[in-house]
């Protein structure tokens, strides 16, 4: 065990777990897209951004292990405006279709987007569109609304035992896809539907059934 602090309080932690684990160990929640407790991590949302003592900007939580005496702060104004950006970045791409969107209502996306994003965009320019993936009978697939967090591939790495998914480019062309055209081919595939934080992986069967 050892003894830190989160937001001025003091804490006596196990040794071998993240800032973002200690932090929902305390009770305190740091918002995420990358990470799950089931899979490997990641860092590439940056949407769990604390502010470390001594540390010169700020530090993805979820790949920062916690040390002896570190001092941790998440609701900082440095912390609540990088998390700002974030979000403003991810929304850049992702088109404003929530209505039909079979997310809606359940989504990680708004739900953080409310709390901790702002009420305006500095970006003017054209969003850019991505092609669906066929994945097969059970995954629909809306690829513009992906964010790039990376659950799916790393469960069909890490778990269904398949590496179908990858990312594919790199920067602004970012995407999820097949390295060459095949569907996902496993027994628990249909897992990822529920583990996508947004609209991207919905149940194809469930489409326009119903509304959350």
């Amino acid at each position: 065990m050892i003894k830190l602090k989160i937001n001025t309080f003091e804490f006596f932690m196990k040794s071998d777990i993240s800032v973002l684990e200690a932090c929902k160990y305390a009770g305190i929640h740091v918002p995420r897209f990358c990470y799950h407790e089931k899979l490997s991590i990641a860092g590439n949302c940056r949407m769990c951004l604390v502010e470390i003592e001594k540390s010169p900007k700020p530090v993805a939580s979820c790949a920062a292990p916690v040390t002896p005496n570190m001092s941790v702060f998440t609701n900082t104004p440095l912390v609540k405006k990088s998390r700002e950006n974030v979000l403003e970045t991810l929304l850049l791409n992702h088109p404003l279709d929530c209505p039909i969107c079979d997310q809606g209502g359940e989504c990680d996306l708004q739900d953080q987007a409310k709390v901790f994003g702002g009420d305006f965009s500095r970006f003017y320019i054209n969003k850019r569109g991505v092609e669906d993936k066929n994945c097969g009978f059970l995954i629909k697939t809306i690829m513009n609304r992906c964010i790039h967090c990376t659950r799916c591939v790393r469960f069909g790495t890490e778990i269904a035992g398949i590496e179908t998914l990858g990312t594919l480019n790199r920067g602004k062309d970012t995407e999820i896809g097949t390295y060459i055209s095949q569907i996902f081919k496993s027994e628990i595939s249909g897992n990822v539907i529920d583990l996508c934080p947004v609209g991207a992986l919905t149940s194809k069967p469930y489409a326009f059934k119903a509304r959350p």
